[in-house]
């Protein structure tokens, strides 16, 4: 009769990656909880770092993370990602969605008073956000994910690109206050990159 049992040592070897697996997950916590997140994308930013000196494009990059992260916070929004020419914020207290939409107005207030001749196109969305805390062997790491982040960055790239300066979902522009959804009009449905369904977009 044919022995169908694992073989001592390849059942050690399982047995160390099932051990390795378990305690991966305790050492992960996973939460959800309502924000909003905004995404800024520099259009052009190969073009424009081809034309300064080095020197001269970190003096303004310093400038402009500073504004950005300077302007978010006054509203109790954090920078979470950096991802090349792009910057995430996070909004998670009461009335995240407006204050979002205050951040924005005072970020870009700042970037024109500053004089930075840089070009934004920015992507707005409201909903669950997923958050993960993962021990490591030499750091504790934060992780913000889910759709919400997902189409706000694919709508500021978006926005980049198509030189709308700002796209917002429905769902966020539903939670403005009246007298700032007059400011937007609606652009169409679109199927943004990952997602089967369209999304309603709102523009300014």
């Amino acid at each position: 009769m044919e022995n169908l049992s694992c073989p001592p040592q390849k059942f050690l070897t399982i047995k160390k990656k099932l051990t390795k697996l378990s305690k991966q997950k305790k050492s992960q916590k996973i939460d959800k909880f309502p924000g909003t997140y905004l995404w800024l994308d520099l259009r052009n930013y190969s073009e424009f770092t081809s034309q300064q000196s080095t020197a001269k494009v970190i003096k303004l990059l310093n400038r402009y993370y500073f504004l950005i992260e300077n302007g978010a916070a006054g509203f109790g929004g954090q920078v979470v990602d950096f991802l090349g020419d792009g910057i995430g914020v996070l909004f998670r207290h009461k009335n995240h969605p407006q204050n979002a939409w205050q951040a924005v107005m005072c970020i870009l207030r700042s970037l024109n008073t500053a004089k930075l001749d840089l070009k934004l196109g920015l992507g707005l969305n409201t909903g669950l956000i997923i958050w993960a805390k993962s021990k490591q062997v030499k750091a504790t790491k934060e992780f913000y994910s889910g759709t919400t982040i997902i189409k706000a960055c694919r709508l500021g790239v978006l926005a980049s690109r198509t030189k709308k300066k700002i796209l917002i979902t429905k769902k966020f522009y539903q939670k403005l206050e009246p007298g700032d959804r007059k400011k937007f009009k609606f652009l169409k449905f679109i199927r943004l990159k990952g997602f089967k369904q369209k999304t309603a977009v709102y523009y300014l």
